[in-house]
């Protein structure tokens, strides 16, 4: 077999240009600045125009074409080869890919003559890393750098966060984008009276010294040492031609080399627009045009103004955010192809929305025939993905998360390899659940079946022993080879082959524990884990091999993030021997994707579900948009900081961020986002009424006021286009008491040529009621309850138990701070810490409220003045209640025997904190309860008032510190305290003294009910008022028919053995 090199290049059609882009492509002098609006060809006039160069004769070596990402270059040089009809391509690269160029070859000439060792580039992950144990160090420095630094109090306790520290690199990479020191930190931050500054420009002096000692360069320090060595350079030497595209993203230091470079070259052509300007948080350009001609004063611009990607009506709503408030944006002159439509739809809900994008993504691609990969959707942050890509999988259509956002160590194939090795390291600290995620992982490969089949085998040799301690201890306890001989001999015959596998596992743990006790490197123990050595191969690489040659993109994403990890190793252990446990800690707390995998192409033919700023720069037929609610996008909620780096400068403190320059942020977002777009633009919104919820962003409103109209989508879809959706479709046929007996039978005929997969063994209204084995409540021990779980679990058990014991609650947000910050206030004014001044009181809540994470501000300009207004009455319940105040906040506790309605004794404990206690004139206690709610329980209501009940028998046994020793009378009563009502006074909603000589009492009845309904687990729906708020309406039986109505099914009418 010989091999050859294919040198055939596929020739792409000469590009057919107006006379704009001609223009362009004809530069060959002169520094000249091209502004084009998004789909006008700004990167194609570009290719074009080198390609022009190369066939008229200028030398690849003489062209230098530079651009912002990885991608971006990969896809620029596929392009240009197309058209060169070349195979000898110039230099395309990145700013930071030339400037390590630069560098490396002028230290690669110094290395040569002085035996100096090159430079190594900090990858984004390690800067972070090692940032925070430089400031670790110099906290514990009592007598060396570390003890010149006078840290403020305030500042020294958030000193060890890893946030700090990311701060601290921000304020590093902002010094030298200004060509500022340290030492010119410290000066400003005592001129300016900021003790934060001088602290951080201490430590990026010890920073630049460490780094210099260490021979190490971060992206930054590798721009600065690039700009002075370009100019004796030969990397560049012989550059003439010079093209920059997406030059809004071009940063100062990106400016300052260009400078350099231009200063040889006879043509300079950068390409951009403003308002594509999506990496502000990366130091790029906000005013392009003012940054290029400090830099080149002569220049001459150029406009591209034709629209080729889509027509007017996608260029319309892309822009109109800027129409209304008259930004300076050029309009489009022509379009070429006037194709496209724009959808606006608003849903009630957020599953909904996703529902219904992912239902038309897959209706479109089967019943239009539109390929997958040319369909996206785009959201305004990483939280808008989790919830479209399960809604995406359900629907039955791939999709593919673009990821590039991921620590390395959050890699999952990554994430495998490190908590394999960290329990060999430290098998002490290795819990039974994480043992069990190794052998059903990728490398242990069992199943729930096989675990349970090893539990067993384990459980007959050494019974009474909780199973899942039992496997942890086969692999990692002392006791582990026994184990294995154990189950081996008694059990061998029936594990086969599982046995075996088991054994390797242990075996290769115990490999591992060997290699780290003997100090062996890091690379080397990575590798037996991930091989499994020569003696436990486990098979994962032969696996993802198998996986990435037949096309899969998971298996390509998880072989790249391995490649990464040992390559993180090995610069790890060039430049130390710390060991594994140091290099686990390293990995630990890094928190900036690793650049290897983050910077991988998507691969697959799927649907892709990313970020505005992923989107950059690519475009697709259909695009979807999702999270256009007013107070998310845009986004205008200050993003201040500990250390605020945006208001560093040059000798002086500037403004930082405003709201200006943020709304300009969000615009150009929605810009790009919209002009991703080729045929179809679909833009999503919630839409929940003007009382309260979401509400559609103002950018929505400023589409729809160019006639783009909404729809309204209710509901959720059926799903009819997928398999899973059409087997519910013909189900609920069957289930119809409504369809005729005919209609029944073709749908049972249906659904049995649909196969064994829809059959009635996966019907949950078919399945038997199951009962777990474990109880919900410990039943040796006492029963604990409060005054608010009283309340709930006797309203409706099935919510009480998706609250309490499932954890399914949904968080109630704002309104649980809205609370907290009234209550607070109440008691600080009560002991006597807070002054009752109106003013400081309302600073106090408005300082408080900046932390809460409303999205919408009208919403939470409402509130804000609705706790004002709370806190006024409370002031005047405080000053004019006849009652003598005692305590406030304090913790209760009492415990009794009650009786259930079967008869049955039970132990209860009690407990609670009491937002008040006062005493009357007879020095009786009373139980006072702020609340905070929109609508107060009724009168009748509060006669059997659980939660004041259970607060009166708490004061009838109290055990609470904070209350004196005086109040040995009975109780006499409590009372609600209602301070979120329109009224001038607070409603006070008083509960009689209980009578406790006449036993059983209402509240102990009570009790002994909710006993009972816990011990015999009957957690059945009851329907009340509340049923209008539940968040459980979709799983209740009472209000949704969909999963527990299974008398709706007619049994006799399906023929299971046709089915399954």
């Amino acid at each position: 077999m010989r091999w050859e090199l294919d040198t055939t290049v596929s020739v792409t059609e000469p590009m057919a240009a107006d006379p704009q882009q001609q223009a362009v492509m004809d530069l060959v002098s002169g520094h000249n600045l091209v502004v084009g609006l998004a789909g006008s060809g700004k990167t194609t006039t570009l290719i074009a125009s080198v390609a022009q160069r190369l066939r008229e004769g200028v030398s690849p070596s003489e062209v230098l074409v530079l651009t912002y990402g990885k991608s971006a270059v990969r896809d620029f040089r596929e392009e240009l080869a197309g058209h060169a009809q070349s195979t000898v391509l110039p230099y395309i690269g990145t700013f930071h890919g030339l400037a390590y160029s630069i560098v490396m070859g002028a230290a690669a000439l110094g290395a040569e003559t002085q035996a100096q060792e090159l430079p190594r580039l900090l990858s984004g992950a390690e800067e972070d890393a090692r940032i925070r144990d430089l400031i670790a160090g110099l906290l514990s420095d009592a007598q060396g750098p570390g003890a010149l630094i006078q840290w403020p109090e305030w500042l020294r306790s958030a000193a060890t966060t890893h946030s700090f520290a990311h701060e601290v690199r921000t304020v590093i990479a902002r010094l030298k984008e200004l060509n500022q020191s340290g030492s010119d930190l410290i000066e400003l931050g005592q001129k300016c009276k900021r003790p934060e500054w001088v602290v951080a420009g201490r430590i990026a002096s010890n920073d630049a010294e460490v780094m210099a000692l260490e021979n190490v360069l971060d992206y930054n320090s590798l721009l600065l040492a690039a700009i002075a060595l370009a100019p004796e350079s030969p990397v560049v030497s012989r550059i003439s031609h010079i093209y920059i595209d997406e030059y809004q993203e071009v940063g100062p230091l990106h400016r300052q080399l260009l400078a350099v470079l231009a200063q040889r070259a006879s043509v300079l052509v950068a390409v951009g627009n403003p308002h594509e300007s999506v990496f502000g948080f990366r130091g790029s350009e906000t005013d392009m045009s003012s940054g290029f001609y400090v830099e080149f004063p002569r220049a001459t611009s150029h406009e591209l103004t034709g629209a080729w990607r889509f027509g007017r009506e996608i260029a319309t709503a892309a822009t109109a955010p800027f129409d209304r408030d008259r930004q300076a944006l050029v309009g489009y002159g022509n379009f070429p192809i006037d194709v496209g439509a724009v959808s606006i739809n608003k849903y009630a809900s957020r599953n909904s929305r996703a529902a219904f994008v992912a239902e038309d993504i897959y209706t479109a691609h089967m019943a239009e025939g539109v390929p997958w990969k040319s369909m996206v959707v785009i959201g305004r942050a990483r939280s808008d993905i989790p919830l479209i890509t399960r809604a995406l999988n359900r629907a039955g259509v791939p999709v593919v998360v673009a990821t590039d956002e991921i620590a390395l160590k959050d890699e999952p194939a990554v994430h495998v390899l490190l908590g394999l090795v960290s329990l060999a390291a430290q098998p002490e600290q290795a819990s039974a659940a994480v043992v069990a995620d190794l052998l059903t992982g990728p490398i242990g490969g069992l199943d729930a079946s096989e675990m349970r089949r090893v539990g067993r085998a384990l459980r007959s040799v050494q019974p009474g022993v909780n199973s899942s301690q039992l496997v942890r201890d086969l692999i990692v306890g002392e006791n582990s080879r026994d184990l294995l001989a154990q189950i081996t001999l008694r059990e061998g015959p029936n594990l086969g082959e599982l046995c075996t596998r088991v054994k390797a596992i242990a075996g290769l743990v115990a490999q591992l524990r060997t290699d780290i006790a003997t100090h062996g490197s890091v690379p080397d123990i990575l590798w037996t884990a991930w091989s499994g050595g020569s003696n436990h191969p486990h098979g994962w690489p032969q696996r993802l091999q198998a996986a990435a040659l037949s096309h899969s993109g998971s298996a390509h994403h998880d072989l790249d993030s391995v490649m990464a990890l040992f390559d993180t190793a090995a610069r790890f252990s060039e430049r130390s021997d710390a060991g594994i446990e140091n290099f686990l800690t390293q990995m630990k707390y890094q928190s900036v994707p690793a650049e290897p995998v983050s910077a991988r192409a998507l691969r697959a033919e799927a649907v892709q579900v990313m970020t505005v700023h992923q989107s950059k720069g690519r475009e697709w037929d259909r695009v979807w948009i999702v999270g256009l609610e007013e107070g998310i996008w845009p986004n205008l909620v200050a993003r201040g900081s500990l250390l605020n780096a945006e208001e560093i400068s040059v000798g002086e403190v500037t403004s930082g961020t405003n709201p200006i320059a943020l709304l300009r942020e969000e615009r150009n977002l929605f810009y790009v986002a919209a002009t991703r777009a080729r045929e179809s633009l679909t833009l999503t919104c919630i839409d929940q009424g003007s009382e309260g919820g979401d509400q559609p962003s103002r950018f929505i409103h400023d589409v729809q006021s160019f006639q783009i109209t909404a729809r309204t989508v209710t509901g959720y879809p059926k799903n009819r286009s997928s398999w899973a959706g059409l087997a519910a479709d013909v189900r609920e046929t069957l289930a119809d008491p409504q369809a005729s007996a005919g209609l029944k039978a073709r749908a049972g005929e249906l659904l049995s040529r649909m196969g064994p997969s829809v059959g009635p063994h996966s019907w949950w209204g078919l399945a038997e009621i199951t009962q777990s084995q474990r109880p919900v409540r410990k039943t040796h021990t006492p029963l604990h309850m409060s005054g608010s779980s009283l309340d709930s679990l006797l309203e409706c058990p099935l919510k009480w138990f998706l609250d309490r014991e499932v954890k399914a609650q949904v968080s109630r947000g704002s309104a649980t701070a809205f609370g907290s910050i009234v209550h607070a206030i109440a008691e600080y004014v009560a002991k006597g810490e807070l002054d009752q001044n109106p003013e400081q009181i309302q600073r106090l809540i408005s300082d408080s409220w900046q932390a809460l994470a409303y999205e919408a501000h009208w919403q939470s300009d409402s509130d804000l003045a609705q706790a004002y207004k709370a806190a006024e009455l409370f002031l005047d319940y405080h000053n004019l209640t006849p009652r003598v105040f005692v305590a406030a906040e304090g913790r209760y506790q009492a415990s009794l025997t009650v009786t259930t309605p079967s008869g049955k004794p039970e132990k209860i404990d009690l407990s609670g904190i009491l937002d008040r206690v006062e005493t009357d004139e007879s020095g009786r206690l009373v139980a006072i309860d702020f609340k905070n709610v929109k609508s107060p329980p009724t009168k009748a209501a509060i006669v059997q008032n659980g939660q004041l009940g259970v607060y009166q028998l708490l004061l009838r046994d109290h055990q609470v510190v904070e209350l004196d020793d005086e109040g040995e009378d009975p109780p006499f009563g409590a009372a609600l305290v209602q301070l979120r009502v329109e009224a001038s006074q607070p409603k006070v909603q008083r509960q009689e003294a209980i009578n406790f000589d006449n036993s059983p009492t209402w509240i102990e009845v009570k009790l002994g009910e909710a006993a009972e309904i816990i011990r015999s687990e009957t957690f059945v729906p009851q329907v009340n008022p509340s049923c209008r708020y539940c968040s459980y309406t979709l799983v209740c039986p009472t209000q949704s028919s969909d999963i527990f109505s299974r008398v709706l099914i007619d049994e006799s009418g399906i023929d299971d053995d046709a089915i399954t």
